[in-house]
């Protein structure tokens, strides 16, 4: 999981193993999203919690590793 701002990127690096002589390889990213904004409507928007999932303390752990900055200012 990924938690950035509007501006911010995601660089990805990884070391793929070598395809068999004569085959080729492609990779895909399968990406989900999860948006908040600031709409005065939309419940919590100037955080990023409730962060999605469906167990309670899975939640919390995912929480505790992903949220390790604070944007101040907005």
């Amino acid at each position: 999981m990924a938690v950035f701002g509007p501006g911010e990127e995601l660089h990805l690096m990884f070391a793929p193993l070598a395809p068999k002589a004569g085959w080729t390889r492609r990779f895909v990213l399968e990406a989900r999203g999860w948006c908040e904004d600031m709409d005065l409507h939309t419940r919590d928007g100037d955080t990023v919690e409730p962060l999605p999932g469906t167990r309670a303390a899975a939640t919390a752990e995912l929480q505790r590793r992903s949220t390790t900055r604070h944007e101040s200012g907005r």
